[in-house]
């Protein structure tokens, strides 16, 4: 195999001095043959720098006089062969074509005017030096191979794709290119290129025709399918024709099955589900393309899938069927948090019989294996095709050309009629008929189906109805792996519980803190810490099965009856609150911070099971494999307790420690159960995901710290954190106080709300800011970090990660319209740098408007920017969000259906439930087009707030993408920005 060399652009000298080499080799004689170019090819393989001339070459080790004449005759042969075979553009402008000499100096002359020919600065903005060196890749090499031609010749013609100007000349480029050598799929993508050229012209019909034949050429060049699908979607934007839709989401779907970026557009295929009819055409066409599509793409959509039970949706039940028969490890947790909503009462292991339904109103369903059906599936579809489309502008449904007419006709199955198709053309090429092979072994899936699926009722039933349904049927196939779940997931939500001291306190604080958020013009609680307060003096805040909740409601119920029992003005109510506060503190800090497990479950101290596996393996975006995936060897003891928190440690089978934090929610809000966080948190995997294949990101480290988060029941998740050992950005401040001697920590609270009701002006706000930071130093959080540290060097790398991990959680923050930045809620872990903040997603206001009203970007407080300095603000907190903002803009549009997808869950699940099973189609329409209306603004506005972030190509005012970031940076350090936010915001801290 030929060598590269370090620099691309000495590739073809390379080549050309390996064949000399082996040339002379072979004319050698004896068993010690001699090559004069050894030592040059070496010499000349790691050159960093081009070699443009034989002056250039001489000054290498090995290179003689006669090696850098022949390197000069293989360069001046290369420079002729170039321009014979680079295609031109006519009228080249030369205002735009004219390139910076600094950037091609380093080239020789015939890559200079080949790459001014190219006019490369009309549609790449800011093309760096390293953009140069890829397109050297592309350079027409002597003796090139197929596939090194079709790289050329792609990459050229993308080249011209991006500019309304080049198109012409691309589509030109694309015509006269002779495919007859190419590969199938080969020609597929040229027939896509074509395609996107003539639908970027206007051309939709001809565009139509092409993605066709692409698809006919190899129905497997999943891109294809996803060029398709754009196209389709945007006709449905525009005609808003179902029609369009349909064909958009059975393209989707077909592009699933290939790459990973094909198959991040199956959240645009389900967010398309809310525009459907009557009919249900849309969910028709879904449950088509789920034919053959592999199952593991489900795994990470389960939330949604369980959703499905609320509205009765018969193809997500049977897909989240067959998920949890193969993967029910990854199936259980949601599974029963969805089953403990609906029915607190009832056990999970011993479940009660479901309601009789006649066996006419059953669908009954008859899945064949998974595995196999979805290789046959994939081995059918690679042999079928579709027909070609009618004028009009109308393709066929692509979804009834692949896999599922392999599967459903078998052995039987013939060529498709391209009649029975929408919008086909009768004169045009009729699907092929699967291979035999592909046929037999759709059939030989069929047959060696497992047993039937529990019988789906055409009368929509309740919730509880499928998922008793679905854990009677995954019990049967795993009964001893649940029963260890189950046992694991009980012992920690009853066993390892807070104590009721430190629930109250909990909530205490919770109320506290609303308090000093309201506004000065309020002067009355509002009715959520009303209703909090008469809970928690009634004692329904602590579940009644926790250890000491008769002995702490005897030995504290009278008094917080008193206290909190009646109406409480809102000026009484402070001094009340940090009363009981201090006084279970005081309490709580008696508690002890390592408690060994036996004394809290002896069942997990002896927890030795078999198969179950450490949880949260199942989040990421890769087919999962259960024989790779680290199994529970047993919990470690002690359990540590951090705010009231305990913290368990799990030993995989492969010797490391996982470490979860047990979080949980007795106040009936529905955080939990509506599932915000871990909906946001894959969001954010995927755009994680964006950021470490990123070039200007990747080559950074930037990595967004998300924890697997693993819902138990309605009340208990498990969070993943990196380590036991962290600290929160109040935690300085409280060592700060017990050095002065003051336990009262909310007296700068206090004194703020009192100056800002008295003059809620910036002036007053300011003179209060001041004035309390006159009592709090500013390095504070700097020297309490510092001291943690052994050495500077463990100190600075420390906020050097901080600065990166606080980068991109401070652009999404901004994006996405995130509140609750409070320092309690933002926590640094010591050994990794990690930051993490307590419900990290966005609020949705009454009308379903995200409710974003901070006058601050993000927060970068006084104590923040201390403890990063100038150093680390204006370098790598600046070049991380700038990079990240680029990394976003470039999968803007995989981004938007991405947000799209999640607010509508999000709506759904906080704010607009379904409606009753009961209920009419058009009742279900509307329902799905108030959500659709109140996620498209939200939608816009994050993407507005995203495109602010850096210039665009119409910007006059020439502000680049790192000035406009430093205006933000700039913006959330002024004091009198965050003086804007109310008390609990601490902006002193």
């Amino acid at each position: 195999m030929p060598s590269s060399a370090k620099n691309p652009a000495n590739t073809v000298i390379l080549h050309e001095l390996e064949k000399l080499d082996n040339e002379s080799r072979t004319k050698g004689y004896g068993e010690q043959r001699f090559s004069p170019y050894r030592k040059a090819i070496i010499s000349i393989k790691e050159h960093p720098d081009p070699i443009t001339n034989a002056k250039d070459a001489i000054k290498l080790k090995g290179v003689g006089a006669k090696i850098a004449e022949k390197i000069e005759q293989i360069l001046k042969e290369l420079s002729n062969d170039r321009s014979n075979s680079l295609p031109s553009t006519s009228n080249p402008n030369p205002a735009t074509s004219s390139l910076s000499s600094m950037s091609l100096n380093a080239y020789p002359k015939d890559v200079v005017s080949w790459l001014q020919e190219l006019n490369l600065s009309q549609y790449i903005p800011a093309f760096e030096e390293a953009g140069y060196d890829n397109l050297l890749v592309c350079e027409p090499l002597p003796n090139i191979e197929m596939n090194d031609a079709f790289t050329k010749f792609r990459e050229q013609i993308k080249c011209y794709s991006n500019s309304p100007s080049t198109l012409r000349q691309g589509l030109e480029i694309i015509q006269s290119t002779h495919t007859d050598f190419f590969s199938a799929q080969q020609k597929s993508e040229f027939m896509r290129l074509k395609g996107e050229f003539l639908w970027k012209l206007g051309q939709g019909e001809e565009a139509n025709q092409c993605y066709s034949t692409s698809i006919q050429t190899s129905d497997t060049w999943y891109h294809s399918w996803l060029s398709w699908g754009k196209m389709c979607d945007h006709q449905f934007g525009e005609t808003k024709d179902l029609q369009w839709a349909e064909h958009a989401i059975s393209c989707y779907l077909q592009a699933a099955r290939g790459t990973e970026k094909s198959r991040s557009y199956l959240a645009r295929a389900l967010y398309l589900l809310d525009n459907d009819d009557e009919n249900e055409r849309l969910m028709r066409a879904f449950e088509k393309g789920l034919e053959g599509l592999p199952l593991w793409i489900w795994v990470v959509h389960i939330p949604f899938l369980i959703r499905s039970f609320k509205r009765a949706e018969g193809a997500f039940i049977r897909t989240l069927h067959k998920v949890s028969t193969y993967f029910p490890q990854g199936v259980y947790f949601p599974l029963r948090t969805f089953y403990k909503t609906i029915s607190p009462d009832a056990s999970m292991l011993v479940l009660r019989k479901p309601a009789t339904i006649n066996e006419d109103d059953m669908e009954v369903v008859q899945p064949a294996n998974a595995a196999a059906a979805s290789n046959a599936a994939s081995s059918a579809s690679a042999n079928t095709a579709v027909s070609s489309p009618a004028p009009g502008l109308s393709p066929p449904n692509p979804s009834a050309s692949p896999a599922k007419e392999a599967i459903q006709g078998a052995a039987s199955a013939s060529n498709v009629n391209p009649n029975a198709l929408p919008g086909t053309n009768p004169t045009g090429v009729a699907p092929n008929a699967p291979s035999s092979t592909g046929a037999q072994n759709a059939a030989a899936a069929m047959t060696a189906a497992p047993p039937m699926l529990p019988a789906i009722p055409k009368i929509r039933q309740p919730a509880n109805f499928y998922v008793e349904d679905l854990l009677k049927n995954v019990q049967t196939k795993s009964q001893s792996l649940l029963f260890d779940l189950e046992n694991l997931a009980n012992e920690i939500v009853t066993n390892l519980a807070p104590t009721s001291e430190e629930i109250l306190h909990t909530h205490l604080q919770w109320c506290i803190t609303q308090v000093y958020s309201l506004n000065s013009s309020i002067h009355s609680l509002p009715d959520n810490i009303k209703n909090r307060l008469k809970d928690i003096a009634q004692f329904n805040v602590i579940p009644v099965e926790n250890k000491n909740y008769l002995a702490t409601k005897q030995k504290y119920g009278r008094e917080m009856e008193t206290d909190f029992g009646g109406e409480v003005p809102l000026e009484s109510i402070i001094p009340l609150l940090k009363k009981w506060i201090l006084r279970l503190e005081e309490v709580i800090d008696k508690l002890p911070k390592k408690i060994p497990l036996k004394d809290l479950s002896p069942f997990l101290a002896e927890f030795q099971p078999s198969s179950v596996e450490i949880p949260g393996q199942y989040f990421n975006d890769n087919e999962p494999s259960a024989d790779l995936h680290v199994r529970l060897d047993r919990i470690i003891s002690p359990v540590h307790v951090f705010n009231g928190k305990r913290i368990i440690q799990m030993r995989g089978t492969n010797g490391k420690i996982y470490h979860f934090m047990i979080e949980t929610d007795y106040s009936n809000t529905g955080s939990f159960v509506n599932g915000s966080q871990e909906r946001a948190q894959r969001l954010f995997r995927g755009i994680n995901k964006w950021i470490s294949n990123h070039r200007e990101t990747r080559r950074r480290n930037i990595y967004f710290h998300i924890p697997n988060t693993i819902s138990l029941s309605p009340t208990t998740r498990l969070v993943q954190i990196p380590d036991v050992e962290h600290f929160s950005l109040d935690t300085p401040y409280k060592k700060y106080c017990l050095q002065l001697g003051q336990k009262d920590t909310y007296s700068p609270q206090d004194y703020y709300r009192a100056k800002v009701a008295q003059k809620d002006t910036l002036e007053g706000r300011l003179n209060a800011y001041h004035h309390i930071s006159v009592s709090i130093p500013d390095e504070m959080f700097k020297k309490y970090t510092e001291s943690l540290f052994p050495s500077p060097n463990h100190f600075f790398a420390f906020r050097k990660q901080s600065a990166s991990q606080l980068a991109v959680h401070s652009l999404l923050s901004y994006i996405l319209g995130v509140k609750n930045a409070l320092p309690e809620n933002l926590s640094f872990f010591k050994s990794t740098g990690s930051l993490l903040q307590n419900n990290f997603f966005p609020l949705v206001n009454e009308d379903g408007k995200i409710d974003c009203d901070e006058p601050t970007p993000f927060r970068l407080s006084r104590n923040m920017s201390s403890f990063l300095g100038n150093l680390m603000v204006d370098g790598t907190l600046s070049a991380s969000m700038t990079s990240t903002s680029l990394c976003l803009i470039h999968h803007k549009e995989v981004l938007r259906n991405q947000l799209s997808l999640y607010l509508r869950d999000e709506l759904v699940a906080s704010r607009f439930s379904e409606p009753e099973v009961t209920s009419d189609k058009k009742t279900e329409i509307e329902w799905r087009k108030k959500v659709i209306s109140c996620v498209e603004p939200n939608v816009d506005r994050m993407m507005e707030k995203l495109n602010s972030t850096i210039s665009s190509s119409s910007d006059k005012s020439g502000s680049s993408a790192s000035s406009r970031i430093s205006k933000l940076l700039e913006n959330a350090q002024q004091a009198r920005v965050y003086v804007q936010n109310n008390a609990s915001w601490q902006p002193w801290i």
